[in-house]
């Protein structure tokens, strides 16, 4: 990886409060969504903060079922920086068992002048009843 980059490297839902992939969501049902990051050394000695957006899609449907976005602020350090980014889709979505879905997220890394961006798409994981 070059010390300009900031890339999502992994990208995939997991059961509620776990980090334990999920192949399956219940109808309506919350989990989480883990984005795994990793910014270059170069682009962190500038960090200011990033934004990631993480949406919910449903194949079967060729429909958005949630979104999610979070700010930031981050503190530059003469290092890459590594993290696991945990997000909480909420219950409330409406699908039909046997529906696949996937998740979407692009991640913005700002850093002065400099920004760089990344995008990801997770395994496909199915609606239960």
């Amino acid at each position: 990886m070059s010390g300009w980059d900031a890339t999502i490297k992994l990208l995939h839902p997991v059961d509620l409060g776990t980090d334990f992939e999920a192949d399956t969501v219940s109808v309506g049902g919350a989990f989480d969504v883990i984005a795994d990051v990793e910014v270059g050394e170069e682009l962190m000695g500038f960090a200011g903060s990033y934004d990631l957006w993480v949406k919910v899609r449903n194949l079967s449907t060729s429909t958005m079922l949630a979104a999610d976005y979070v700010n930031v602020l981050l503190t530059p350090i003469h290092a890459p920086w590594r993290d696991r980014l945990h997000r909480n889709i909420p219950g409330g979505w409406i699908a039909t068992e046997g529906d696949v879905l996937e998740v979407l997220a692009s991640f913005k890394m700002n850093a002065g002048v400099h920004h760089d961006y990344s995008s990801a798409i997770s395994q496909h994981f199915i609606v239960t009843a």
